[in-house]
Formats: C-alpha cells, structure tokens, sequence
C-alpha cells in the first residue's frame, strides 16, 4: 500500500512531483498564492488554498507523511537575515499544526521539511535547535542532512537543509553524481543545449550598465558545471559571447531555462505575470530532491521492524 501525504506551503508543487514519483499518493497541495494555485492546478495536482497560519491542524488530511518547505527567505544568505523575527516565518504554523494535530489525533508518521543551509548557519543556531527540539516531542527520530541537488542529477547546485521526523531512522540517499561518484555532474550546457563556446564565465562588472549591482549580479554560471542556484533575480543568468575581444553580453535564463534546470521541464507554470512565474520556479523544490528522500522513507516505512510495531 502506498504512502498517502500532503504537501505543505507546496508552491508550484515541485515537491509534490517528486513524492508522486517516488510512488506516494499526495492529497492535497495546501499554499496561499493565487498563482501558484493555478499551476498545482494545471499540473493535476491536488490544489488547497490555504494560509496556514490561519488553519488547524485537525481540519489537515489524515495521512502518512507530511511534506513541509516553509517560506526560506527568513534565513537565506540573499535575504535580510531576520529569522524568526521575519513575518514570513513559516515554522511556528508547521509546529503549532503538528501539536493540534497530535492532540486531534491525526498526527502523520512521518514529516519531511525542506529549506535554506542559512537556516543552520551559526546566527540561527539557537532558533534551529529550538525547532529540532519541538520536532522531538512528536517524533521518536529527527535527522537533518545539508543535500546537493547537483549530486542526484539534477543540473543546478541547489543546497539544501532536509529534516527527516520519523519513527525509526532511514538510511540517507548517496549521492549519484559528481567526481569520484558513479556519474558526472549533469551540467547547464548539456541541460539547455548550450555549447561552451557560447558561454563565458567572468564577471561584465567593467561595464557602465552593472556599475553600482549587488554581488551577486556579477557572478555568472560556468556553461560545463550545474548552474548555480536558480533564483527569482538576475543571478539566473549567462553571458554568450567574448570571443576575439568582443564584449561579452548578459542575458538572463527564461522561465522555461530555468524550469529545466529546476528538474521541472515543462511543468506548466502560471501567472499574469514572468516575475510571478520566475519567483514560482525560483522557489521550487526540484523534485529529484523530494522523490530520493521519499524513496528512503518509503525503504523504511516497508521495513519488517516498522511493520511490525
């Protein structure tokens, strides 16, 4: 019998992709964003407009495993560093709904949350120990592992903070990809076709137009490794050109680039508007990610020595 769970601040359902393809029956897709909403749609999703934190967590969906990826931009490197004093913090709902849902009666086995490397840097140290510790009051096992999208296959370096909460523990997904590993890297040229002559890593911050950007403006993706991170700003970007002392000129990755490079090639992706769209698979959980996870949980979940309990 299959896994049944629910995705929760599931975006445009990245994560929901990879726990269906690692053969879980997900039931509903709970987010607040209108946009996102119609892409869930659109992808045959299971779509539930919900702000969660004004839910309860006995009006969830009883099931299995609960899929979490609360909004990162408290504690991202790019963002301003605010934590748990940032509105956007998504983890007092997560553990409010796990403790009403306990008390209903309703709590899932298993709970898998998504989210930024900041979220372990040292300035946050006391906030995600905080955390771990309430996780810990639920869960008879709670484990975290910093995860490299890149080194599943997926061709964009995408490092991120995956919690486990379970009853037992599982065994970590090895990585696939990458030197000295059983494949190479899948790289942003070979993902969008791009040759590497066309392509030059360097940094066009000599020119009039970049005088004044942040850092991370200047900073390109070199055509023969997985893309840096694929973000909602300029950072999604390549330079073509250079050769015979032309200048280099920059251009950003579209959407569908960057879906490709989110390991969602063609998902269909709503919105009025491309800042909408780009935010949407900036924020996305590549579903590599989610499905490799899902596939230990599921090697666990099956094990003789949880049946039996």
């Amino acid at each position: 019998m299959s896994i049944t769970a629910i995705d929760l601040f599931a975006g445009c359902g990245g994560a929901s992709i990879g726990l269906r393809r690692a053969g879980l029956q997900v039931v509903a897709d709970y987010e607040r964003d209108a946009d996102a909403l119609l892409t869930l749609g659109a992808a045959g999703l299971h779509p539930v407009p919900a702000d969660l934190a004004h839910l309860a967590g006995a009006d969830l969906f009883a099931v299995d495993l609960w899929w979490a990826s609360p909004p990162c931009q408290p504690f991202s490197t790019a963002g301003s560093h605010l934590g748990d004093s940032d509105e956007r913090d998504g983890y007092p709902h997560l553990l409010r709904l796990l403790d009403e849902a306990a008390e209903a009666g309703r709590l899932s086995r298993w709970l898998l949350i998504e989210n930024v490397r900041g979220l372990i840097s040292s300035r946050h140290a006391a906030y995600w120990a905080d955390v771990q510790a309430h996780l810990r009051r639920h869960f008879g096992w709670v484990e975290w592992r910093l995860l490299d999208a890149a080194d599943y296959g997926v061709p964009q370096h995408r490092r991120r903070v995956i919690t486990v909460c379970g009853p037992v523990p599982i065994a970590w997904p090895e990585p696939t990809h990458g030197p000295g590993r059983p494949l190479p890297y899948v790289t942003m040229g070979e993902a969008l076709g791009l040759c590497h002559e066309q392509v030059v890593s360097g940094t066009p911050n000599n020119y009039a137009e970049n005088v004044g950007r942040p850092a991370w403006w200047h900073r390109a993706s070199p055509v023969d490794e997985p893309s840096r991170t694929v973000g909602s700003k300029a950072n999604a970007s390549v330079l073509f050109g250079g050769a015979q002392g032309m200048k280099p000129q920059r251009r950003r990755l579209t959407v569908e680039e960057c879906l490709v490079l989110q390991d969602l090639a063609g998902h269909p992706v709503q919105g009025r508007t491309k800042t909408s769209q780009y935010r949407q698979v900036g924020n996305a959980v590549p579903p590599r990610l989610a499905e490799i996870v899902a596939q230990a949980v599921q090697l666990q979940n099956a094990a003789p020595t949880l049946a039996s309990k």
